[in-house]
């Protein structure tokens, strides 16, 4: 009897330890990118900055301020497409705007 087949499987179970050592060694390991975020974060929006509506808010929704395109919240009321908003708040990295009238 031939011993290839026990030398095959042999070898495939190696192949999968290596990667899985691999895998959750050093070198592939997921790191900590706090550090990056905080040098690349984007600066938050100023209470009273005002923006455009670009989509509706109904509550949830896109704004623009300035070249910052945002998704942004309401209090629960409905805003136009178009619509001049107001930031009223910053909770939790969600922002809240209002409509100006």
């Amino acid at each position: 009897m031939t011993s290839e087949p026990f030398e095959l499987v042999l070898a495939a179970m190696a192949l999968v330890a290596i990667a899985v050592l691999l895998l959750r060694g050093p070198l592939l390991a997921r790191s900590d990118h706090s550090s990056i975020d905080a040098a690349v974060a984007i600066p938050t929006l100023q209470v009273g900055q005002t923006g455009v509506a670009i989509s509706y808010l109904r509550p949830g929704g896109k704004a623009q301020f300035g070249s910052r395109i945002v998704d942004v919240l309401t209090d629960g009321e409905v805003v136009k497409k178009g619509k001049q908003v107001s930031v009223i708040d910053q909770i939790d990295g969600d922002t809240y705007v209002r409509e100006v009238t």
